[in-house]
């Protein structure tokens, strides 16, 4: 099997990582300093049997635009954005479609905090598909010992799980700058997965998705984690710190637009005061 990574950052080259020996790959991106030696984009998905996009949702219009008319009619296509895509406001499980067949692409979703997966330490994902063999070949892809892999037909609500658990985890980073106790954290983590299940519901998505590995899984993850950018957002944010635009900051302006009513949901309405209102977090949170 021959595989492309596009995407030369941290969690492209940590998926690497967890290849079996007789796995092929190849790097491609569009920084060419990155890759020692890079093809050209048409001859590099032209080889490839398995494309994997680890690229965030700011630049997943240009990454798919750019392989769209050289992928192979048996190629499948495997995002781990968990981002919305900003040109069309759509989750990835409405984007992708456009530009693949549903039986061709999948969504790679769960906790895979890049710096873990490099040090060795394990990984869980759901590869969330309309076609089941994308998921056995991702079994043949991963070794064992790298990845608990499941499967999932439910496209978009794995998909809205990714993009939730990122932005209610910049709530966990402000409540650790805001100086929270673990206690406070709990009661903030529970307030979050149960608003988090109600947005999806509001979605027209399947809320017990959250539940599960690519919901709370993850979500436990990155928000105890200090390498999650999402966090590290969150707590700068609250240390009134200059923060990353993580994909939950990203996403989060896109999302509010897809609700009817945002003050349905008190924690993201506040998450939403504070980011793009500019309201003082320690009033809201």
């Amino acid at each position: 099997m021959k595989t492309l990574i596009i995407g030369a950052g941290k969690i492209g080259k940590a998926i690497q990582s967890g290849f079996k020996p007789d796995v092929g790959f190849e790097f491609w991106d569009k920084d060419s300093s990155k890759v020692e030696n890079q093809r050209s984009i048409e001859d590099a998905v032209a080889s490839a049997d398995v494309v994997f996009l680890c690229v965030p949702s700011t630049c997943l219009f240009e990454a798919v635009n750019s392989l769209k008319e050289h992928v192979k009619a048996n190629t499948f296509v495997v995002s781990l954005t968990k981002g919305i895509e900003s040109n069309t406001s759509k989750f990835a499980a409405e984007f992708f479609p456009e530009y693949f067949s549903k039986e061709n692409f999948a969504l790679l979703s769960g906790p895979m905090l890049a710096d873990e997966l490099i040090a060795g330490k394990k990984g869980s994902a759901v590869v969330a598909s309309a076609n089941t063999k994308i998921f056995e070949a991702l079994k043949n892809t991963f070794r064992d010992d790298f990845l608990n892999l499941e499967y999932s037909s439910d496209v978009y609500s794995v998909s809205m799980s990714g993009v939730l658990k990122n932005i209610y985890t910049i709530a966990l980073g402000i409540a650790d700058g805001l100086g929270f106790g673990k206690d406070q954290k709990g009661e903030l983590s529970s307030r979050a997965i149960s608003e988090a299940m109600l947005v999806i519901k509001e979605l027209s998505g399947d809320p017990e998705v959250f539940l599960g590995t690519a919901g709370v899984a993850d979500f436990v993850a990155t928000s105890t984690s200090s390498d999650s950018m999402n966090f590290k957002a969150g707590k700068s944010i609250a240390e009134g710190k200059e923060y990353p635009v993580s994909e939950g900051v990203h996403s989060l302006s896109f999302l509010v637009s897809r609700l009817k009513d945002i003050t349905k949901f008190p924690l993201l309405n506040s998450i939403n005061e504070i980011l793009l209102k500019k309201r003082r977090p320690q009033d809201l949170i």
